[in-house]
């Protein structure tokens, strides 16, 4: 119960300041009309209007073409807490299964790290 009462807490933490600085970025920061790079701006809050449910999900960062690019740090936050109180969970009640999960969980992000990593273009 711990664990989901910090789960809470965090969430409860940063999701109205989040969505407080989307409705700024998304509303108010359009009407100032400033800037040479301000059509790159326009045209990203002019995605919002069709991807506006993946911000309020915390989802945004799974995609390419997302509204709020700078909430990816809050999104990425919230789910790792949410998988963290996950294997948690699991630890207390298996401890067995949650060392095997927390050990596919560092196999996997090495291998994607490294295919990722090879398949970007090196600078020289």
């Amino acid at each position: 119960m711990s664990i989901l009462k910090a789960v809470g807490i965090k969430i409860l933490k940063l999701y109205p300041l989040y969505l407080v600085v989307i409705f700024i970025y998304w509303f108010v920061t359009p009407s100032l009309h400033a800037g040479p790079l301000w059509s790159t701006y326009i045209d990203q809050v002019d995605q919002c209007y069709s991807s506006w449910w993946r911000l309020f999900l915390l989802i945004d960062n799974w995609f390419s073409d997302g509204c709020f690019n700078f909430g990816w740090y809050v999104q990425v936050e919230i789910q790792f807490t949410i998988l963290l109180a996950l294997i948690f969970f699991i630890y207390a009640k298996k401890r067995l299964a949650a060392n095997i999960l927390l050990i596919s969980f560092t196999i996997t992000s090495f291998v994607l790290l490294f295919a990722l990593s090879s398949s970007l273009p090196s600078s020289i």
